[in-house]
């Protein structure tokens, strides 16, 4: 959130008032704010350059006792270019009501299955295009 954010870039300042800045100094101060580990991010996002092309297959079905199933997968090339992200599928239902679903893509090919109360009218992709991919 907006705290922690606000406390990375304020340690990660403090810490390089004297001298250097590097990305490797900025992971560590975010990997100890945070308390996880965010190397993979500034690996996949920060030091290589271009952006991956995802590929999302997605369907609604009914469920079995009752309610309907959004399966489906993302897939890229596995290999160099391959890139973690955190794809947004947002769910439009009869009446203007949305939700989102969220894959964490961690792998090349990551199959998804969310369980859903009703039938949303739509399904798309990452509409606010937050993210540095090349929907196909």
């Amino acid at each position: 959130g907006n705290e922690r954010f606000a406390t990375i870039n304020r340690r990660f300042l403090e810490r390089t008032a004297h001298g250097f800045a590097t990305t490797h100094t900025l992971t560590q101060v975010t990997n100890q704010v945070t308390g996880m580990n965010f190397t993979w991010f500034f690996d996949d996002w920060v030091r290589r350059g271009g952006f991956p092309d995802v590929a999302v297959e997605r369907q609604v079905e009914p469920g079995a006792g009752g309610g309907f199933v959004l399966r489906g997968q993302v897939r890229q090339q596995p290999g160099d270019g391959f890139r973690r992200v955190l794809v947004p599928l947002v769910l439009e239902y009869p009446g203007g009501k949305r939700d989102v679903r969220l894959v964490m893509q961690d792998q090349p090919v990551k199959p998804f299955e969310f369980p859903l109360d009703a039938k949303p009218k739509s399904v798309e992709v990452d509409p606010g295009k937050n993210n540095l991919v090349d929907y196909k």
